[in-house]
């Protein structure tokens, strides 16, 4: 890979494999009317002190100006093929002043309104992927919230914005110059390197391969069976989700169990939920997507850009082994996964199942991701600023797969469940997070005894 800015051209740079899939579904939505393909996501910021509306305004400006990324544009909305790199320009947040509602009301207000303009999909053409809105909700106290496009950034490019937005605007407000890293490597690096690596290297040939292999007998779209399911297809996206936690009791067991065994809480609550699959279905031989990051390499650390992608983790569960067996099998199978995840999904999905698009578009399958708590950075003071994470409501039009989310920080372990509602009663849902939440406990409370007589205790 070459370094930041040699030879850097905007003309014709190719569409990254990822971004062809994900064009190829919000075209599929739209043409079979079932609304609209929200590609932004964002978070929120609760601001507590005196904000300086022009230093935001600057930091904004500067991180536009700073990443590619933020500043492409999709000619023809992707079709021709190609996106290009726009000059930067100046970045200014929207303003609305919510004063005038009663104090209560104001910050619920606040998230309604900025779930609704951040899921606004911004223009592709035009040349500016960032949106911004700030709410005022008294003298001293604010909204900020932030969306990017899913097209060009990921989870961890977020998380790259955010660190240097709240440095960038301590710099201005203190009158300092920003301690920022330097950027080795950029999106018109990393694009171009994609199409080299995919148009010449054997090796992802030789990954797609074992997928191949690996998937046999249940394909890249391996369906989600559950009891009282409403229909077999996933083409209207109705969405159902709700939350949920385990137990003080059980995430204490969690934190003992992982430095013991020293385990992953991913590992650990990955098994549980193939096991708990396992229960609501009767299958042994299990499939499930799960995320995999791209940055393998320093240079790639600070890169805005999409650099994650998902991939189908195979197990097949032997009820004989015990849960400290079977989590070692799915520790091999996930890194296993996440090596061959190094090849874009829709490059594996092309070669093995094209006619679906490279996604689950009309199968059910099942997502799960674990996450450090504190997303976004976690609460921090920024330039006099008291800065705090917040979720804001999004304006989910559908959903393709039964996805579980879940966050592990000092305080617990807090999961969402997403769900396409015309395929999966919101009951049997429930019944399976419930089956999962148990099993966790009861696996962790008994780690050396068989599965089969850990279920049967149920």
């Amino acid at each position: 890979m070459r370094t930041a800015n040699e030879g850097s051209h905007s003309e014709g740079l190719p569409l990254l494999s990822d971004q062809i899939d994900r064009l190829a579904i919000q075209e599929w939505v739209e043409q079979h009317d079932l609304g609209v393909e929200v590609r932004m996501f964002g978070r929120g910021f609760r601001l507590t002190g005196p904000l300086d509306i022009d230093a935001l305004g600057s930091a904004l400006t500067t991180l536009v100006a700073r990443h590619e990324a933020l500043r492409v544009a999709f000619p023809d909305r992707g079709r021709a093929g190609r996106q290009e790199i726009r000059a930067p320009r100046p970045f200014a947040p929207h303003r609305e002043d919510l004063t005038g509602l009663p104090e209560d009301e104001r910050p619920a207000e606040a998230l309604r309104r900025a779930g609704t303009y951040l899921s606004q999909n911004l223009d592709l053409d035009g040349g500016l992927l960032l949106s911004g809105v700030v709410y005022r909700l008294g003298q001293e106290d604010h909204l900020l919230g932030l969306a990017v496009d899913h097209l060009v950034v990921d989870g961890q490019s977020f998380e790259i914005l955010v660190n240097e937005l709240w440095e960038l605007y301590a710099a201005a407000v203190e009158g300092r110059e920003a301690k920022l890293p330097e950027q080795r490597f950029t999106y018109a690096d990393f694009v171009r390197w994609e199409a080299q690596w995919l148009g010449r290297d054997p090796s992802p040939r030789q990954l797609i391969a074992r997928f191949a292999e690996l998937l046999d007998g249940i394909g890249t779209n391996a369906p989600v069976h559950l009891p009282g399911m409403l229909r077999e297809t996933n083409d209207r996206y109705a969405v159902g989700t709700f939350d949920g936690s385990l137990p003080p009791e059980t995430c204490e067991l969690l934190t003992q169990y992982c430095r013991s065994a020293r385990a992953t809480p991913f590992v650990v609550l990955f098994t549980a939920y193939l096991c708990a699959l396992h229960a609501r279905s009767g299958r042994s031989d299990l499939a499930a997507l799960i995320p995999v990051t791209r940055r393998t390499e320093e240079h790639l650390l600070d890169l805005v850009a999409f650099l994650s992608t998902y991939a189908t983790v195979r197990v097949r569960i032997n009820p004989a082994q015990t849960f400290k067996e079977l989590s070692r099998t799915v520790r091999s199978a996930v890194l296993e996964t996440q090596r061959l995840g190094q090849v874009p999904a829709p490059e594996v999905t092309s070669a093995l199942a094209p006619h679906m698009l490279g996604r689950l578009l009309e199968r059910p399958c099942t997502f799960f991701d674990v996450a450090p708590g504190g997303w976004s950075g976690g609460s921090r003071e920024a330039g006099g600023l008291s800065v705090e994470p917040t979720e804001v409501p999004g304006d989910q039009h559908q959903i393709e797969s039964l996805e579980v989310f879940a966050s592990v920080d000092d305080s617990g372990v807090d999961f969402t469940v997403l769900f396409p509602a015309d395929v999966f009663g919101e009951e049997g849902v429930r019944d399976l997070a419930h089956e999962f939440t148990s099993l966790v406990h009861r696996f962790l409370s008994a780690p050396d005894t068989a599965i089969a007589d850990v279920l049967r205790t149920d």
